[in-house]
């Protein structure tokens, strides 16, 4: 639920049909080449791009009734957690992992994760996860052996940020009445 200050508090269904009144938006999301989620607290998928749902094998139906941990690598599911907890109780500002997601077909996909908070008035509301499948970059290491220089680093640092910054601003102007 977000309370906007006002009386009315808007559900996660509210939510989309605000998000996506605008076209543009509308457009940017499902033609996005990355994965793009917003998830609650509890790391409950609320809408997920094509994108994301290509990379995991799930619909966007399917994911709405799993969180984050449902399909991530059990092996990447404890520091996954552990990150989103100290960020969604403001100990840590955002924060970016390599990890793995089991798809729909029970394959390991190896995956960049960008998580950003969406905040209102300091409080955290959703997260805002940007995911890249480390196969669509071109010449990446191997998972295994995944080691980014410091400028890939900083390039997908900025990138995410900047994906972030707009998409956060966007939610919480639309949903400001």
């Amino acid at each position: 639920m977000l309370d906007n200050g006002t009386d009315d508090t808007r559900d996660s269904s509210c939510l989309r049909d605000v998000i996506f009144d605008c076209g543009l938006l509308r457009e940017l999301w499902r033609e996005c080449l990355i994965g793009v989620a917003i998830l609650d607290k509890d790391g409950k998928f609320l809408f997920v791009n094509p994108s994301f749902c290509e990379i995991v094998e799930y619909s966007e139906v399917e994911l709405q009734d799993r969180n984050f941990q449902s399909i991530t690598h059990p092996d990447d599911v404890e520091s996954d957690t552990k990150l989103a907890a100290q960020t969604s109780g403001n100990q840590r500002e955002k924060y970016y992992m390599v990890k793995r997601y089991i798809t729909k077909r029970g394959r390991v996909v190896t995956a960049k994760l960008f998580v950003n908070p969406i905040k209102r008035d300091g409080e955290f509301v959703y997260f805002l996860s940007q995911i890249i499948e480390l196969k669509d970059i071109p010449n990446a290491p191997t998972p295994q052996y995944q080691v980014a220089t410091p400028a890939i680093k900083n390039h997908w640092k900025a990138f995410a940020a900047l994906g972030a910054y707009v998409v956060t601003e966007i939610i919480l102007k639309l949903t400001d009445n």
